[in-house]
């Protein structure tokens, strides 16, 4: 691993926290009004602005690098789980760590498949539409839909489940910590 490449590491490794100060005090505030603010409120976002975006464009680099450069993958993960493969078994318990994280993953994937594509709705009839004292509905079902439609519902709709909980960020950020986790998990258990 060269030295520029071991320096983007620290720096994409110590300036994490400010990088989530940053997006915990631009998701509780408005940064529209921020960017607006004066003294030093404006600067502490401006410099927390520039360091996340420096942020992101070495990030970028880090995960392009660790897709196309066998070496750097390796010392990368090294780094990363915090293993040193000494002997044969540190080899051995990396590598089932290794399968460990890869299968626990791929469940959670086909959890949230499925979560994404489930569907409820529980809501009151109208009266209009009220047969023999039914006065509500339950609706299960499933969508698989490449492109997202936005539909409008009825005002006497109680419950309405069609997406998954959770942002496109939250997602990935929870997979990312799961994997580096359940990685770390089985390894120390093993150790």
């Amino acid at each position: 691993m060269s030295k520029i490449d071991k320096f983007f590491l620290k720096y994409v490794l110590y300036s994490l926290p400010a990088v989530i100060s940053l997006i915990i005090w631009g998701s509780l505030g408005d940064p529209a009004q921020l960017s607006l603010s004066t003294g030093k409120t404006r600067f502490l976002w401006d410099t927390l602005g520039w360091i996340f975006m420096i942020w992101v464009l070495l990030s970028f680099y880090l995960s392009l690098k660790n897709i196309f450069s066998k070496n750097f993958r390796n010392e990368f993960l090294k780094k990363l789980a915090r293993v040193k493969e000494r002997d044969e078994r540190e080899v051995q318990i990396s590598g089932n760590a290794a399968k460990f994280s890869f299968f626990s993953t791929t469940a959670i994937l086909l959890l949230f498949l499925f979560m994404s594509t489930f569907t409820m709705s529980i809501g009151r009839r109208e009266s209009s539409d009220l047969k023999e004292e039914k006065r509500g509905y339950i609706t299960l079902g499933m969508k698989f839909r490449p492109i997202e439609t936005k539909k409008s519902q009825g005002k006497d709709l109680i419950i309405n489940y069609q997406d998954f909980p959770m942002t496109k960020t939250g997602i990935i950020l929870f997979l990312i910590l799961w994997q580096m986790g359940s990685y770390h998990y089985l390894a120390l258990r093993e150790l």
